[in-house]
């Protein structure tokens, strides 16, 4: 409180309510309201500076509005695969918007409606709460409560990067982990660690092969693998480099041509679709 005056031998603070003064006989006494105060809603407060005779007492009045304060209250707890999502709920009072901070990163979010939900997806063990609370009327207050999110591992694997092959050749994949899981394989839904791919039923091209692998917690990861079946039949063009073949594809004979001029001695090697070598010669 600030009360002013001139003239006055002596101030006293006086309320219509039950709440209490720190120092009643000063002007800038502090008011600390009852629970009965902020349940009215208001309270009156009086200023009275006493005069000596023969002048009159002077009265000032000031009415003092009480706003509640908004709650968040947070609480419960979920156990989750890490890095996969759990919703938590907060009840809400007050005057809507509502401004909340979240501890634990989240920071700041803006809640229309009670109760009011968010997403985390922590790695690790952790406790959320709301730090502070504001609604509409611009009155901030702390939250209250908790929220425990326990989280389990996930599988730990890895798949080779990606790769390509001929055709007519088998690709093993294998899912490299030293953990004891579950796998589904898509496509094909194979159960197995390993799996054989050929081109059969697949044709030329890339596709990707995706596993799923399950732990015994039924936490998942998931990993792919692009492969890519070549048509590899003939003998493919040297382009602009200093040494080309034709016909190509050819019946089996062909002409060795270079374009500029080739010093040196070479090992000449042919394979066939096979990858084995189907003609060789030295110098």
């Amino acid at each position: 409180l600030s009360g002013e005056g001139t003239g006055y031998t002596g101030v006293m603070w006086n309320t219509s309510g039950t709440g209490t003064f720190d120092n009643a006989s000063s002007l800038t006494a502090i008011y600390t309201a009852s629970a009965q105060d902020l349940l009215n809603g208001s309270v009156e407060l009086t200023l009275v500076s006493y005069s000596n005779a023969p002048c009159s007492d002077a009265t000032d009045m000031v009415t003092v509005l009480f706003i509640q304060a908004p709650t968040a209250t947070i609480s419960g707890n979920a156990e989750i695969c890490s890095g996969t999502a759990t919703t938590i709920g907060v009840e809400l009072t007050g005057t809507a918007p509502w401004n909340l901070e979240v501890n634990n990163g989240i920071g700041s979010l803006v809640a229309t409606e009670s109760p009011f939900s968010f997403e985390v997806s922590p790695t690790a063990n952790s406790v959320y709460q709301v730090v502070t609370v504001t609604d509409a009327t611009n009155c901030p207050s702390a939250g209250t409560g908790e929220y425990t999110v326990t989280t389990m591992p996930v599988p730990q694997l890895y798949l080779v990067s990606d790769t390509a092959a001929c055709a007519n050749h088998t690709v093993m994949l294998t899912v490299h982990t030293s953990e004891t899981l579950d796998y589904l394989w898509m496509p094909g839904g194979y159960i197995t660690q390993s799996i054989s791919v050929d081109s059969t039923g697949v044709g030329v091209g890339s596709r990707t092969w995706t596993v799923t692998a399950t732990g015994s917690n039924n936490c998942t990861t998931e990993a792919s693998v692009n492969l890519t079946f070549n048509d590899c039949t003939g003998i493919d063009e040297a382009g602009n480099s200093a040494v080309s073949l034709y016909p190509n594809p050819s019946n089996g004979s062909f002409s060795v041509i270079a374009s500029n001029q080739v010093y040196g001695t070479f090992r000449l090697e042919i394979y066939d679709a096979g990858n084995k070598v189907a003609y060789s010669q030295n110098n």
